[in-house]
């Protein structure tokens, strides 16, 4: 069985497809969006660290905070990683990763279906919150604030792979995705 989730590379947009609209997270309502979601999701977590009473552990201020910022370094290279390992499954294209400030970003030059563009938009957020959510409820006490920190990163750092998953979603399944990084392209068949 093949890794692929979408049909067959295709790096140029199909001759009965028209460019239907271009998203950048930068500008306008998208940006505006995704620090609203952003925002709701690290206020939530902090919330609820408060509700479930964390723990802070035995490290020290000095020390959590150092090892915390690191973890939180580390953890979105892994995120903008994890994107680029499932992109490149499911396209079998090579992609590329750049610091496009204030994010990490990545794509290639493969078009793909919105059932394949949802999975690696939201692969980061699912699998790495699944795998964190399972440690935070196994690790020793002094690594818990950490852990809790890089797990509401995850999720909140996730709000522009959300808002790009549901644009997608509600698109015709006959569109053709394409990201390069910096913007996101809809095709769609010209009528």
């Amino acid at each position: 069985m093949s890794a692929r989730v979408a049909a067959p590379v295709v790096t140029a947009p199909p001759a009965d497809h028209r460019l239907h609209a271009e998203l950048d997270l930068k500008e306008g309502k998208a940006a505006t969006t995704v620090q609203v979601v952003f925002a709701l999701v690290a206020g939530a977590m902090v919330g609820l660290a408060f509700v479930i009473d964390l723990p802070t552990g035995g490290w020290g201020v000095w020390t959590t905070a150092a090892v915390t910022a690191i973890a939180c370094l580390l953890y979105t290279a892994v995120h903008e990683l994890t994107h680029s390992a499932v992109l490149w499954a499911v396209s079998g294209v090579r992609p590329s990763v750049a610091l496009r400030l204030p994010y990490l970003v990545t794509g290639n030059r493969a078009y793909l279906d919105r059932r394949a563009f949802v999975v690696v938009a939201l692969a980061p957020a699912v699998l790495w919150g699944a795998v964190l959510i399972v440690l935070l409820l196994t690790v020793a006490p002094q690594f818990l604030l950490t852990l809790y920190v890089v797990t509401a990163l995850n999720f909140a750092s996730s709000a522009g792979d959300y808002y790009q998953a549901c644009v997608v979603a509600r698109l015709p399944r006959s569109a053709l995705i394409q990201d390069d990084g910096t913007t996101t392209r809809v095709y769609l068949p010209a009528v």
